[in-house]
């Protein structure tokens, strides 16, 4: 018995030379393809973008806004004071903590924007100069009062605004929120004297009534 044999399909020599020309030619454009094509990567600003826009969706509250103006504030200069409390020695000086945080939260800052970062820097340098005349001006006891009074205060304020809003903050969700709550005030600020409207499509999810 005899078994039928498989036979390579037969073709014109010109035909099979076209099928193979065009067999490489998508092969060398696929290989193109794969060795110029580069990944997108996400860049600092692009990330500040998404960041402030997740912010934004836990914000559209007006009432809520409000209170962040005051709350935010009231609890970055509480820590800033408790902080000028702590001095670390530098050769024959002492520099305060507040200093320290304070040059480690703008270089943060001005490395996800550059424009809200030095913003932040203005605002971050007149904070701490009022902290470190506030504790070399009272005494500890009273600094540690006005510290409590301004911490809970200030988180008070946050969450009766999240009350209106009906839903919680957003650190509680990504930790890294809490990070841009104080440049979404700043950003807010500037937008409202004419400045970084380029801001406005990631702020704007919010409720008018």
């Amino acid at each position: 018995m005899r078994f039928p044999r498989w036979r390579a399909a037969h073709c014109a020599a010109p035909a099979c030379a076209a099928q193979r020309a065009s067999a490489r030619g998508l092969f060398l454009a696929r290989l193109s393809v794969t060795l110029y094509w580069e990944p997108e990567e996400p860049t600092m600003a692009s990330l500040f973008e998404r960041q402030l826009q997740a912010y934004s969706g836990y914000h559209r509250d007006h009432r809520n806004r409000a209170t962040h103006f005051v709350g935010i504030p009231a609890i970055v200069f509480s820590l800033l004071l408790a902080l000028s409390l702590w001095r670390l020695p530098v050769g024959e000086h002492a520099v305060s903590g507040a200093w320290i945080v304070g040059l480690l939260a703008v270089a943060g800052w001005i490395a996800l924007d550059l424009t809200i970062g030095l913003a932040m820097a203005v605002a971050t340098l007149v904070m701490v100069l009022v902290a470190g005349w506030l504790t070399s001006h009272l005494g500890s006891g009273a600094v540690w009062i006005l510290f409590w009074v301004l911490f809970i205060g200030g988180w008070a304020l946050q969450f009766l605004g999240h009350a209106y809003e009906g839903r919680r903050p957003a650190f509680t969700d990504n930790l890294f929120q809490a990070f841009i709550g104080p440049m979404f005030i700043m950003a807010e600020a500037l937008m409202a004297l004419g400045l970084r409207r380029d801001l406005a499509a990631y702020t704007q999810d919010r409720e008018t009534a």
